[in-house]
């Protein structure tokens, strides 16, 4: 997904949607499982039969990282994906208890934030069983369901995500746009702005992302950025919405721009690499490696160069590809394996 900030209507507390899922025939509701991609810009939700795994509905809703985004955010898109959800499946109206729901979220690697999110889905979605992961884990799930290996996320975040032989999940980053988040678009998309600044002051050279950057918050000086980055909640979705323009100005030969996306794609390599010595492997190993995320799909050509550069100056063995399944499936995978 090349844009990383979407705005969506706020529902009420009234709204049929966010209201928990009441009583149905329980033929029906028993046979369907729920899976949910709760993203730092955007939820995906999926609902789907418990026997076959085929999707019957998708529904998108705002941003779910309970830590980024507050609790009544993340209850309102969630809230709104399930509803949504629901609606295309064709299933209006009363909604019956389902199988097993499976909720990967962002921001939710402890105990007491996975807490907080089941705490949310109860009182959206009525469930034989629940289950919270955090959002890599679905997503490892969907891009590799077996065996060992490493899914290296950024989109408006990043993360390295990995399985061993044994099973057991590693990670590395994902920190959190005040702590890590290297090589996300937050990430580049701040240093943009940082850079426009440091232009206007002499202190760093002349760059097309002024202007740029400038035109898409609607600014007529560098001084205004001061006043839309330390508003209140800060503005983490519009600063990772600044990274495409980053990458155009990039491509269109802006050496910061470049520099700046050189240095994003040598951070994910470093952090695929500080992922797969977590696994254990033998070092001749050759070890599969997913690459995931908004931002590095849209980047790909930019930053895959200096990101397996970084992984093999490291010494490690990897075969990459891009993940072509939506992470909400892995979600899917999870509810099924419950039943």
């Amino acid at each position: 997904m090349p844009t990383y900030e979407t705005r969506f209507g706020m529902l009420s507390d009234q709204s049929p949607a966010h209201r928990p899922i009441g009583p149905l025939t329980h033929s029906v509701a028993h046979s369907l499982v729920l899976g949910v991609d709760a993203g730092g810009t955007k939820t995906i939700c999926l609902l789907a039969r418990a026997a076959d795994g085929a999707i019957i509905g998708r529904g998108i809703g705002g941003p779910g990282n309970i830590r980024a985004a507050g609790d009544e955010r993340v209850a309102r898109s969630l809230a709104e994906a399930v509803g949504a959800a629901f609606g295309a499946a064709g299933i209006v109206g009363e909604r019956g208890e389902i199988a097993a729901a499976v909720i990967g979220a962002a921001g939710a690697a402890r105990d007491d934030d996975r807490a907080a999110v089941e705490v949310i889905a109860r009182r959206t979605i009525a469930a034989a069983r629940y289950r919270v992961t955090n959002d890599a884990a679905i997503a490892l799930r969907a891009a590799l369901p077996t065996g060992p290996g490493v899914l290296l996320i950024s989109g408006t975040g990043s993360i390295g995500y990995g399985r061993t032989v044994a099973g057991a999940e590693v990670r590395a980053g994902g920190w959190g746009y005040l702590l890590d988040d290297a090589g996300s678009a937050y990430a580049v998309g701040l240093a943009g702005l940082s850079a426009t600044l440091r232009a206007h002051d002499g202190r760093g050279g002349a760059t097309a992302l002024s202007q740029r950057l400038l035109d898409a918050w609607g600014l007529a000086a560098p001084d205004g950025i001061i006043t839309r980055v330390y508003e209140q909640p800060t503005p983490r979705e519009a600063i990772a919405a600044l990274a495409p323009l980053v990458l155009d100005a990039a491509r269109a030969g802006d050496v910061v721009a470049a520099g700046i996306i050189a240095g994003a794609g040598t951070a994910l390599g470093e952090l695929a690499a500080a992922t797969i010595r977590q696994l254990g492997t033998p070092p001749s190993a050759t070890v599969p490696l997913v690459t995931d995320g908004g931002f590095l799909r849209a980047g790909a050509d930019l930053l895959l160069p200096p990101l397996l550069g970084a992984v093999e100056r490291g010494g490690l063995a990897i075969a990459q590809r891009s993940a072509t399944i939506e992470a909400a499936h892995g979600a899917i995978g999870l509810a099924r394996a419950m039943l």
